[in-house]
């Protein structure tokens, strides 16, 4: 059996029999024996282990001037072999070796000045040792030295340097120096910044088993530095980084696992990646294990466990586990709710710098909500919230400046802060500049402005904002009512004043066609609807040369006349814009050649009846060929009621009950302007319904509700009695036939066509609030 003895000079094979040589050689004083001899008892070559006797012969080996006896004997110092552990005793030792030309020593002196072991700390003389180590070959002086040039300890900066250092360990194989010059060639440090020389030394690192080398390739590969994004790439090279231990590679091994990032998604792999990355200590990943355990995924969902791993996250300092955790205690989730922890978390959050906790910390102060109540503080972090960016602080931050609440009230500020939240989209703020314009709250009173941002809120959703548009139609105070006939408009974005027959190209307000039908009278019914102050744009009617109607097609045939599709091809922008699209219905009206006045009431009823839940008319025009007059109407592309049934027989209750408050609201309005329909049926109720709506009923769109309990247990998914019914009647209609006809039993009249006419004088008191819905 031969074992190796090395130092830096030389390797020596040692049989067992030659230990008694070299045991003659070091009881007759020979120094460089006694080194080997004290390996041998170290490391029982050739004799049994005995680290006692290692000590001994070493520290003869040292006294008697030997340099690796003295580099040996400063280990058993360091590590207590054979010998009480004494640092400074070690570092006596090392110097000793380094002082007579040792580079391994040398190293071991500049890390022990570096770091005050056994000496005092000095980095001037740490840099000198490494220095002499690096000159005299040693790999780890040489990457020491280059660090103290990187970093400028112990001697000035020189990122040159340091660079240089780098490629000549780099260029002999060491994969350490390999990953380090990558950064210095991905980050321009000491030398031009060149992102595919640093992906290549990545590589070589990687390649070379560096786990750091192998995480910044991956990095490389996701991200297309330096090479072609490459997904797949990059996942193989974030696994070989994980599976050796680098955290960074784990953290994202699991996002690519989470996300299905150049590999199926696998969010079970991800959990374990996770689960292991937080039992390990990681605040990121012990938020990200709670995000799981929170939403069920990869796992079974766990609130419990979820705030568990909130707390530890938090407790590490990651700032959305704090802010998290802060909610957690806010509801009760996982844990039992105290409000007064909820805002020490979220307090954490906020001085961390998370925009959300700083904005709910403002709030907590606002409401004196697990602290004591401080308008100043609430102000105070409203402000830090609404600078980093924070919608909802913004918004608080407004209100705080509006009413003066921990501030000096400001309107100038608080319409300023609306108007940045209204621009940037946010319906809430538009809602509330539109309140500025319209009671010059912060700035000149504009109800030009106040409408067309209540417009833009109620577009988007907020319920404040469409409540308010339909208040301004109704109370007939909007700036487009009140400027109808006028002959100027003013742009929202330019605010020029624009004559009609000069429109503004921003704002591209076209003039109101004339009235060119030929026929006097439906001129005049025409010209009434242009001359309405209260119709607004969409709801003037037009005379439609038949021209203009492109891809007339066909559709159904009823007692008053025909149905026909068509496109208008040069429908005005503001209609376009308004219904997004330029198809309409065509409802040509038997024997109209000649116009009745019968037919022109019809047209008089129709118009004082526009609403949104009323079939608008857009306009009138007359058949080139048959000289037949038409209703041009807007075409809803879902048909009719009883068609509309037919197709979606599995309609959920909450969107039938949706459908059936818009023909009560037609009716209410037909009502209220004396007249009534006296031909209701499912091929009459047409549908503006879209697959919108299950969206914005999600969202929080709601029928108003009086006091029926039924719908309101239906809509909040209370389980009651009346819930209940409609869900089981929902149940049987899911197990309808494809084929089956939901209307097979309803015969409609051949006869049977659109009227209205006034009230009878009985009917006077007759109101839609006076119906009443069975309970039961």
């Amino acid at each position: 059996m031969k074992n190796i003895y090395s130092n830096e000079n030389e390797t020596r094979n040692i049989e067992e029999e030659e230990f008694h040589h070299y045991l003659k050689s070091a009881e007759r004083g020979d120094s460089e024996a006694q080194s080997i001899l004290g390996y041998c008892y170290r490391n029982g070559i050739g004799t049994m282990k005995d680290e006692g006797k290692a000590f001994s012969w070493y520290l003869k080996s040292a006294e008697g001037g030997c340099i690796e006896g003295q580099y040996n004997l400063a280990l058993c110092y360091e590590d207590g072999i054979g010998t009480m552990k004494d640092e400074e005793k070690a570092f006596q030792w090392y110097l000793k070796s380094a002082e007579g030309g040792n580079i391994k020593g040398q190293n071991i002196v500049g890390y022990c000045y570096d770091n005050g072991i056994g000496t005092v700390k000095n980095e001037g003389k740490a840099f000198q040792w490494y220095l002499k180590s690096a000159e005299g070959g040693n790999i780890s002086g040489q990457y020491n030295l280059a660090l103290c040039y990187r970093n400028g300890d112990g001697t000035i900066k020189d990122e040159g340097k340091a660079f240089r250092w780098y490629l000549k360990l780099a260029e002999g194989g060491d994969s350490d120096a390999q990953f380090n010059l990558g950064n210095c060639y991905r980050n321009g440090i000491g030398t031009i910044k060149d992102e595919e020389k640093a992906f290549q030394w990545y590589l070589k690192s990687a390649e070379g088993g560096n786990n750091l080398g192998q995480f910044n390739l991956g990095y490389c590969h996701y991200n297309g530095i330096g090479t072609v994004k490459d997904e797949e790439k990059a996942f193989q090279w974030y696994l070989k980084s994980a599976e050796g231990g680098n955290i960074s590679g784990q953290y994202n091994l699991a996002l690519c696992y989470g996300d299905g990032i150049g590999t199926i998604k696998d969010e079970e792999k991800a959990f374990q990646w996770y689960l292991k990355l937080a039992e390990g200590g990681g605040s990121d990943a012990q938020f990200n294990l709670g995000y799981y355990y929170d939403n069920g995924i990869g796992t079974i969902k766990d609130e419990g466990k979820a705030f568990e791993w909130y707390l530890k996250s938090a407790e590490g300092g990651c700032i959305e586990g704090q802010y998290n955790l802060a909610f957690y205690y806010r509801n009760g989730i996982g844990t039992i709710k105290d409000e007064g922890k909820a805002f020490q978390w979220y307090l954490k959050s906020a001085e961390g710098g998370n925009i959300n906790g700083q904005n709910n910390l403002g709030y907590y102060y606002d409401n004196g909500i697990g602290t004591i109540k401080d308008k100043g503080k609430a102000f105070k972090w409203y402000l830090k919230s609404a600078e980093g960016g924070c919608i909802e602080g913004q918004y608080n931050l407004a209100l705080c400046y509006r009413n003066g609440d921990g501030t000096i009230k400001d309107e100038e500020k608080a319409f300023q802060l609306y108007l940045k939240l209204a621009e940037g989209g946010n319906n809430l703020g538009q809602y509330n500049l539109a309140t500025c314009y319209y009671n010059g709250i912060g700035t000149i009173k504009d109800e030009g402005k106040a409408f067309q941002w209540c417009l833009k809120s109620a577009e988007g959703g907020e319920k404040f904002g469409q409540g308010s548009v339909e208040y301004l139609y109704r109370n007939e105070i909007s700036y487009v009512k009140k400027n109808k006939n006028k002959l100027e408009h003013q742009c929202i974005n330019c605010e020029n004043l624009n004559q009609i027959n000069n429109p503004c190209s921003d704002c591209k307000l076209n003039e109101i066609p004339k009235w060119t039908s030929g026929n006097w009278h439906v001129d005049k019914i025409i010209q009434m609807t242009q001359s309405d102050e209260n119709a607004t744009e969409w709801e003037i009617w037009r005379w439609i040369d038949y021209s203009k109607l492109k891809n007339i097609e066909y559709l159904a045939e009823g007692g008053f006349g025909s149905i026909w599709k068509a496109e208008w091809i040069d429908m005005p922008e503001e209609v376009f814009e308004f219904y997004k699209s330029n198809q309409v219905a065509l409802k040509k009206l038997k024997n109209s050649q000649e116009i009745s006045s019968e037919f022109l009431n019809e047209l008089i009823a129709n118009f004082q009846c526009r609403n949104k839940y009323v079939l608008p008319i857009l306009g009138i025009t007359q058949d080139s060929m048959t000289k037949e007059y038409a209703i041009v109407l807007r075409h809803m592309k879902n048909g009719n009621l009883r068609d509309f049934l037919n197709q979606n027989k599995s309609l959920p209750w909450i969107e039938r009950l949706w459908l059936l408050n818009s023909f009560i609201s037609g009716l209410e309005v037909i009502h209220g302007k004396g007249f009534i329909h006296r031909d209701i049926h499912p091929g009459n109720l047409m549908i503006a319904y879209n697959a919108e709506l299950a969206a914005d009923i999600f969202n929080g769109l709601r029928l108003k509700i009086n006091k029926e309990k039924w719908i309101l247990d239906l809509l909040y998914d209370k389980k009651s009695a009346d819930s209940l019914m409609f869900l089981n009647a929902e149940q049987k209609m899911h197990n309808l036939s494809e084929d089956e006809d939901l209307s097979s039993a309803e015969n409609t009249h051949s006869e049977a066509h659109f009227t209205s006419k006034l009230l009878p004088s009985d009917c006077k008191n007759f109101h839609i609030d006076n119906l009443n819905f069975d309970n039961r």
